[in-house]
């Protein structure tokens, strides 16, 4: 309309690119013979009916407003629970694969690291919440750096989150393999690779299908697997309340893997996995904003994560050293939140009521919750790139190709089945070696976040006459850039 193209004309250089990046059509593409063999590029008219299918309807809005794009009054957005389960359950999953390595990395001072984990999120906060106050675009560090650097550059960010995405299938189909087998009591030893494959293909089966993301479904995981994490905590602290202490007496007499400050260093490295997830409330911004502009959701999400993360890993961490030495730790990784069950609140049951019987029983349940949140979080991961790829797609970064749906249930087939090769890819070429798999994660997952620090910080300069809900001090830019490389 003429209103709305009055608006984006006065919009900065950087928010303005973007507009148009969202309406483009590609009227420019060159056609092609309409007898042309496999390989040709296809003509214009199909070629703008496959991009139009799977472009967004939703505008931008107002300029310099930092406003969303404009929701009908019928459309339904999600609060602030459904905000929070939904990048809650992959941010809080990650504790379950990621406390034993930290551990091995660190040793008993795996809580310092994770508490220096937790202030360097604190950082990461403020960029996230600058720049999805500013652009309030589906997409996450993507949209950002397409706001404010060139095409080329934002589709290198997208690579690493899409690399991301692979590692986080992989990543958590293997550890749900891991504590599957845990309830039959049985020996994941050679068995773990298949049954994670397994996994990631029926998380694929399922997205081909046509399953999108339920917020009601993700606040029903994100509340149990909570209730299974405090109930460990709150169980570990009434254990060693009864007297039972000796592990813990003799913690700080075990050898620490390297020296202490390397340790700590080591173990903030490997602590960047057990924030992984964290990113993905941007990826899901617009639906968190109403149809009149800001409404604080995405903000009070991305805190509610934080401090979610900060009380629950570094307790979970010092809680598990409590009970476990360290050479248990390191060769039970695979499920190790499992064994704290048992010897924390299982305990305690069995003490109360002089049985046998619980310690099993609690160990089952936690590996029961374990293997249905990691399940939830391959899916999302499946779900998420697809979403990612098909906005690449959309802005011309990947053949059209990619775009056509199937007739049968109306997805985009052949991303699904691209992802699940290169998942199965991965995981055939670094068997299943939970270290590898989690290097590449830490790696993808660094990138991503300084990439999005990168672009607030040039779009504070770039555009400083857009209007934020949040607004960072420049003197927290070094801090941004010292904790990732120390991840690395």
């Amino acid at each position: 309309s003429d209103v709305y193209k009055r608006q984006v004309s006065t919009q900065s250089t950087g928010v303005r690119k973007f507009a148009m990046l969202r309406e483009q059509r590609y009227d420019g593409l060159p056609a092609s013979p309409v007898n042309a063999p496999a390989g040709v590029p296809r003509k214009k008219e199909e070629h703008t009916r496959l991009v139009s299918e799977t472009s967004a309807e939703m505008k931008p809005s107002a300029p310099g407003e930092g406003g969303p794009p404009a929701h009908t009054p019928t459309e339904e957005l999600i609060g602030n629970w459904g905000a929070t389960a939904i990048c809650g359950n992959d941010l809080m999953s990650s504790c379950l694969y990621s406390t034993a390595i930290v551990i091995k990395s660190a040793g008993w001072l795996a809580p310092v690291s994770l508490i220096g984990v937790a202030l360097s999120l604190l950082v990461y906060l403020g960029s996230y919440a600058e720049m999805g106050g500013a652009i309030p675009f589906n997409g996450g560090s993507y949209s950002a750096a397409m706001s404010t650097f060139s095409k080329r550059k934002a589709s290198i960010l997208a690579c690493f989150s899409a690399l991301s995405y692979v590692a986080t299938s992989v990543m958590s189909a293997h550890s749900a393999s891991a504590y599957f087998f845990t309830l039959f009591d049985s020996d994941n030893n050679g068995g773990i690779v298949g049954t994670t494959a397994l996994i990631i293909i029926t998380c694929a089966f399922i997205v081909f299908w046509g399953l999108e993301e339920s917020a009601t479904v993700s606040i029903v995981i994100f509340v149990t697997h909570m209730c299974v994490l405090t109930m460990l905590i709150l169980g570990s602290i009434t254990w060693l309340a009864m007297g039972n202490t000796a592990q813990l007496d003799s913690m700080t007499d075990q050898d620490l893997p390297h020296p202490w400050p390397v340790s700590i260093l080591f173990g903030f490295a490997s602590g960047m996995l057990g924030i992984t997830g964290y990113e993905t409330a941007c990826n899901y911004i617009e639906a968190m904003y109403g149809k009149l502009g800001h409404s604080g959701v995405y903000e009070q999400a991305l805190w509610n994560m934080w401090t979610l993360s900060t009380l629950y890993n570094p307790a979970i961490a010092f809680f598990s050293l409590c009970f476990m030495n360290l050479s248990f730790i390191s060769n039970e990784e695979d499920a190790l939140i499992n064994h704290l069950g048992e010897r924390s609140v299982g305990m305690c049951f069995d003490d109360w009521f002089d049985s046998d019987n619980f310690k099993s029983i609690m160990g089952k349940l936690v590996s029961a919750d374990a293997t249905i949140v990691l399940l939830g979080s391959t899916l999302t991961a499946f779900i998420g790139v697809c979403g990612l790829l098909t906005r690449l797609t959309q802005d011309n970064c990947l053949p059209v190709w990619f775009l056509q749906k199937n007739q049968w249930r109306g997805t985009h087939h052949r991303i699904i089945l691209t992802f699940l090769s290169c998942a199965l890819g991965v995981l055939g070429i670094t068997g299943g070696d939970v270290d590898l798999v989690s290097g590449i994660y830490s790696t993808a997952f660094c990138c991503v976040m300084t990439g999005m620090a990168l672009c607030c910080y040039y779009f504070k300069i770039k555009c400083p006459h857009v209007k934020r809900v949040y607004n960072v001090m420049q003197l927290s830019l070094p801090p941004v850039l010292v904790s990732p490389f120390a991840g690395w």
